[in-house]
C-alpha cells in the first residue's frame, strides 16, 4: 500500500526502546535498594574487613545500564526489522 519501511518498523522500536527505558528504571531501583538495605545496613556492620561498594560505584553501574540498556534492546530490534521488512 505504499508505506515506508521506517513507518511499518518506527512501532517495534519504539516498543524496543521504552522497554529498554522500563527496564533502566527497574535494575537501578533494584540495584539502589539491594546497595542500601542489604551492603550499607546489615553486610558493612557485620563483615567490616571488606571493602564495601559506595555511591560512586552505584553512579558508574548505573551508567553503564543506562547506556547499555537501550542500546542492547533498540539494536537488535532496528537491524531484525530491517532484515524482515526487505520493502
Amino acid at each position: 500500500m505504499g508505506a515506508s519501511t521506517l513507518y511499518i518498523a518506527l512501532p517495534f522500536l519504539l516498543e524496543a526502546l521504552v522497554t529498554a527505558l522500563i527496564g533502566v528504571v527497574l535494575a537501578g531501583g533494584a540495584l539502589a535498594a539491594l546497595l542500601r538495605f542489604v551492603v550499607h545496613d546489615r553486610a558493612a556492620d557485620t563483615l567490616r574487613f571488606m571493602p564495601w561498594v559506595d555511591g560512586s560505584d552505584y553512579a558508574v553501574a548505573l551508567l553503564v545500564i543506562a547506556l547499555l540498556g537501550p542500546l542492547l534492546t533498540v539494536l537488535p530490534t532496528l537491524l531484525l526489522t530491517r532484515k524482515y521488512l526487505k520493502v
